[in-house]
């Protein structure tokens, strides 16, 4: 009988456990890269970029330009700068935005990229740049600490 219980424990427990496991937090690893995102940004990326999604690698080709805190949340202002010819459209994100998606802006072959905005961020909030290149996607990511004006966290 000690058997059949410890069988019966078992199947218990981990009938238990497969529903907490389907229901954990999504982080993206990617499989051939290194960089991060949380499961709601990953779906936002995928939304975007579709599978590619899957494999981003930390970019040496990007580089953001943001304040490290800004006072007005409403309006932050963001430079991105990248090498000649190797980026075809950037996409900008803000995490903790009720919708990250701030904007997809495409290049054309040959362009520099070299390019400024203005963007809203609710609260304190990482930055994301995920880049499509000829090499696959990648991204950088900067901290913005918002004090006042959209919400300030």
């Amino acid at each position: 009988m000690k058997s059949f219980s410890k069988t019966r424990r078992h199947i218990i427990k981990t009938s238990l456990a497969i529903p907490l496991l389907a229901n954990l937090p999504l982080v993206s690893a990617n499989q051939a890269g290194d960089f991060l995102v949380s499961a709601e940004l990953y779906q936002e990326i995928f939304n975007v970029y579709g599978s590619q999604a899957d494999y981003i690698v930390a970019s040496n080709i990007l580089t953001i330009r943001a304040p490290d805190i800004a006072e007005n949340g409403q309006v932050v202002p963001i430079s991105i700068l990248g090498e000649r010819d190797l980026v075809s459209s950037v996409a900008v994100f803000a995490e903790k935005n009720i919708k990250p998606l701030i904007g997809v802006f495409k290049f054309k072959p040959g362009s520099d990229l070299a390019m400024r905005l203005r963007a809203r961020i609710s609260r304190t909030s990482d930055i994301y740049i995920i880049a499509q290149t000829d090499q696959g996607l990648q991204g950088v990511k900067k901290e913005v600490k918002v004090t006042i004006g959209c919400g300030g966290a």
